[in-house]
């Protein structure tokens, strides 16, 4: 029979509250700090030989936190047993696993608004509609487009101008979106924004970034080889840097979206919908060593 954990000190700090969570690996690093809390002798070993004693010489909960490794269905109902977890707070923590290992966008459109149906839950605070409009890269797109057509309302016009093709459903599929969010009206010829610029809620940018900025580098990888080189601008530089310099080059790299959202908000003759992606990543590993050193 398996074991749950039973703490031998009375805490007045309460056990992290699972709802308010949208990363099982952030829930699970709360949990097992409010642990050490409140029963100085617990351990990430004993709680794995609560699980399984093979189990309790095992990194894996080191490896689950760093997101080194995934968690099986089975052991995140193990997981949730031990833990103490209530029928419905277990039921959110086993959707919460799916929703963040899922790779598909559409399964996790789909696990999120279940974990937005628990009334307790962070994701029922955070807009759906905001979280469905970067679920897709022709939303953004496609509202762009009406920021620059306003007399345009014909699905088939539109799915031939934009690049690369959309077909007239996903027009429509977009339409809809940005109506339901309030960011197109109607107008007698076509559609119109209601706003210049979107404003996003933080907790919506962090739970769709990684999926919007992959389909977006993705797409230049794409369009290097659609577009003609007098269309279009790439540019790679690989150097050797300090740390110091390279905070300096991120803070150069956010001044320069700010130029750049200023020069785009005082162009009123707007011709063309463009993407620029810029991306700063280290070709070495981020570790700490003495100056000089190679690794």
């Amino acid at each position: 029979m398996m074991k749950r954990i039973i703490f031998k000190t009375n805490m007045s700090e309460e056990r992290p509250n699972i709802f308010h969570f949208m990363d099982f690996k952030e829930y699970l690093k709360a949990y097992f700090d409010y642990c050490k809390i409140a029963d100085p002798g617990f351990s990430m070993r004993t709680f794995l030989g609560l699980i399984s004693h093979s189990m309790s010489s095992s990194g894996i909960l080191s490896a689950v936190i760093a997101g080194k490794r995934s968690l099986s269905s089975d052991f995140r109902i193990k997981l949730a047993k031990t833990m103490n977890l209530k029928e419905k707070e277990s039921r959110y923590f086993q959707l919460l696993v799916q929703f963040n290992q899922s790779k598909s966008m559409d399964e996790r459109n789909q696990l999120f608004r279940e974990l937005a149906r628990f009334h307790e839950s962070k994701a029922k605070r955070v807009s759906q509609g905001q979280y469905g409009f970067y679920s897709k890269w022709y939303y953004l797109v496609v509202w762009c487009y009406f920021g620059m057509v306003r007399d345009q309302k014909n699905p088939n016009e539109i799915a031939r101008r934009i690049w690369p093709s959309l077909t007239p459903a996903q027009v429509e599929e977009s339409v809809r979106m940005l109506l339901q969010l309030g960011l197109l009206r109607r107008t007698a010829n076509g559609y119109e924004p209601t706003e210049s610029h979107v404003t996003t809620d933080k907790e919506v940018q962090d739970l769709v970034a990684n999926h919007h900025h992959k389909e977006f580098i993705g797409m230049a990888g794409r369009m290097l080889d659609e577009v003609p080189p007098e269309h279009r601008q790439y540019n790679t530089l690989v150097f050797s840097i300090s740390k110091r310099a390279f905070e300096a080059v991120k803070e150069r790299m956010d001044a320069f979206q700010e130029e750049l959202r200023e020069i785009l908000s005082h162009d009123k003759h707007e011709e063309l919908i463009c993407a620029l992606n810029m991306q700063l990543y280290p070709h070495t590993r981020w570790e700490t060593s003495k100056p000089g050193a190679v690794k």
